[in-house]
């Protein structure tokens, strides 16, 4: 334990650096970087922007070409595994696919970290390791395998998806007489091959499959849910699916809940998915469409007023008017109301409280109210994502890419031919084909409200925030970042580092637990503690989403959780809301609780605001106040 800094100190030091940052305005340039150049034989593919066909650092190594084969360097840019393969992918569970041979000809297997071949390259095809299989094709035919390389599951298949949350849908047949069903990880056949289609569960425990012809859902029992009465069917979307009857040049959309209830009958021309309790609905075909808003019981929010519009996002949604070919944008709220004129080119929906829109040829960011916050004078544009958004400077011939936060500042100057998104803290650059490894830079900013100053400064005195968060104090925070941040407050209170906690919990060291507990999206070490000590959950399908944010409701109940597992008494009573009827049923008792404790308010007008945002700020002086709860 650090010994504790007073409050006033804490935010002494906070003005101090908050004043030297804004003083320290200048525009970065190249030589405030710290880049590693790597060797200019080496070609990275950036071409996927970080995403799955571009490459980007996974557990520490990233995949690069040499002009001939592929292995992979760290950080520094130095080689790790040799360049001997004709194709390698990401790490991912500590093991990577790598194959030899072209491109349909070859053969696939997969290396761990120090480059040994775990798994001989014998495969004809693979997927990506879920739940500790992996699907693998032997002589046309698929099967599974387990880390080490034994088989699991024989190959019978023809066709295969991953294990999703113990079952993986497999298929017998042939292109023109496919059946579809499902097997447990023993093998056995729990749902039977009956299907035409049949796509993996989804996080709400139902299956999309098709029977003669037509669409439905079912349940991991084989229980049919959604009857088999639609021509097309999308995904489970905010607990609607979008359904057609008819076909492709007639059909009728609508939508059906989990339950199999058609809510909203098949009476419109094409629809949306439902996001934020809401979606977009059109009347008539092509040039004659017409768009309105609609929610969850099909009620009208708008009329059908617009040419176009897209699902909401942070509470927004853009809309349109004017044909393709000149279109016209602004954006409404969940009430229907319009919140900026029609004054833009293109918009993109909202994402960390800004949107990136367009006005004649250039690019720049609004905010909620429809403010212009950061000026018009990008070539292109990316929405926001960790703080930070990918913009470009020039013209169309020649463009400069670098980065940008939300105060408009380069935080990486636009110099860079190519730069990829941010993976594991650094960036891929390319400069002229010379390719680095770009640290992301600092992105500071230490300002918070004055009403939160005392109990943050004392949140961080009393070692409750981490330093990598003590700054963007506005921002929302994520699921990591709340896992962050229980961890730490345990730990104070208990006297306990979390893995002597663990050990007493389960008899395990942390290591094993993360290993065994990981999930597909994060094995980060707090959130794994958090989970096992009944804290957190994951967001099905193996996964945690660690960047997506937390409402007030959300809020309430994991601190619940934590108060809970710490021993504090947390029974509901006393306090109620004007909004009560719009916090979920989960989450009511802990909304009472937390109040109760005085470790979260009201928002004003004797109001929750349950599905309202959960900033840094708010949940790093909740936390300080649920451990000034527990030692007062």
């Amino acid at each position: 334990m650090r010994k504790k800094l007073s409050v006033l100190l804490v935010l002494t030091l906070i003005m101090i650096n908050f004043s030297v940052l804004t003083v320290n305005a200048e525009p970065v340039s190249e030589d405030d970087l710290n880049i590693t150049w790597i060797p200019d034989y080496y070609i990275i593919d950036l071409e996927g922007e970080g995403d799955y066909y571009g490459a980007k650092f996974s557990e520490g190594l990233l995949r690069v070409f040499n002009g001939e084969k592929s292995g992979y360097i760290d950080k520094e840019g130095k080689e790790v595994i040799a360049f001997k393969y004709d194709f390698v992918n990401d790490f991912e569970n500590d093991l990577a696919c790598v194959r030899t041979g072209l491109w349909g000809e070859g053969k696939y297997g997969f290396i761990d970290k120090t480059g040994k071949e775990v798994i001989p390259a014998i495969y004809e095809n693979t997927y990506f390791i879920s739940e500790g299989l992996i699907p693998v094709q032997k002589n046309g035919k698929w099967g599974f395998i387990d880390k080490a390389g034994k088989i699991v599951i024989p190959f019978i298949y023809d066709g295969v998806f991953p294990f999703i949350d113990g079952l993986a849908t497999v298929m017998k047949g042939n292109i023109e007489n496919e059946n579809w069903g499902f097997i447990n990880k023993k093998g056995e056949e729990i749902i039977p091959f009956i299907y035409e289609t049949a796509i993996s569960f989804e996080k709400n425990n139902l299956a999309k499959v098709q029977k003669e012809g037509k669409f439905g859902y079912i349940d991991k029992d084989g229980n049919e849910v959604v009857p088999f009465l639609y021509d097309d069917i999308s995904f489970f979307s905010d607990g609607l699916v979008r359904v057609m009857k008819g076909n492709w040049n007639n059909g009728k959309y609508g939508y059906v809940d989990e339950k199999g209830k058609e809510v909203v009958q098949c009476i419109y021309d094409n629809g949306g998915d439902f996001s934020e309790g809401l979606a977009y609905v059109e009347k008539g075909r092509e040039d004659k469409a017409k768009v309105a808003f609609i929610d969850k019981t099909g009620k009208q929010v708008t009329d059908f007023i617009y040419d176009g519009g897209s699902d909401f996002s942070e509470g927004r949604a853009y809309v349109q008017k004017g044909s393709y070919t000149d279109p016209k944008f602004a954006y409404i709220d969940e009430t229907g109301t319009q919140i900026t004129d029609f004054i833009y080119d293109y918009a993109h929906p909202f994402s960390e409280g800004l949107a990136c829109v367009k006005k004649g040829e250039k690019w720049g960011y609004i905010d909620k109210t429809g403010k212009e916050v950061i000026p018009f004078i990008y070539q292109e544009a990316s929405n926001f994502t960790g703080g930070i958004a990918k913009v470009g400077k020039g013209n169309w011939d020649v463009i400069g890419y670098g980065y940008i936060d939300k105060y408009g500042k380069e935080i990486v100057p636009t110099i860079f031919t190519r730069i990829s998104n941010i993976s594991e803290g650094v960036f891929l650059i390319d400069k002229e084909d010379l390719y680095g490894i770009l640290e992301k830079p600092i992105v500071n900013s230490q300002e918070m409200d004055s009403w939160a100053e005392e109990e943050v400064g004392l949140a961080i005195s009393n070692n409750l925030v981490p330093k990598h968060l003590q700054s963007y104090y506005k921002e929302d925070i994520t699921r990591l970042e709340f896992a962050q941040l229980v961890i730490p407050l345990i730990e104070e209170i208990t006297s306990k580092n979390i893995g002597d906690i663990l050990m007493q919990e389960t008899g395990k060291n942390l290591a094993t637990i993360i290993e065994e507990e990981k999930f597909l999206d994060t094995g980060n070490q707090d959130v794994i503690a958090a989970k096992v000590l009944g804290i957190i959950n994951g967001v099905g399908g193996g996964k945690f989403n660690p960047n997506g944010n937390i409402t007030r409701e959300q809020a309430a109940a994991l601190l619940q959780r934590t108060a809970k597992y710490l021993g504090k008494d947390v029974e509901a009573g006393g306090v109620t809301f004007a909004d009560e009827n719009k916090i979920s049923n989960y989450a009511k008792e802990a909304v009472a609780s937390v109040s109760k404790l005085g470790v979260m308010n009201g928002t004003g007008k004797n109001k929750f605001s349950p599905k309202g945002s959960y900033t840094r700020q708010q949940g790093y002086l909740t936390v300080y106040r649920l451990f000034y709860n527990i030692t007062k």
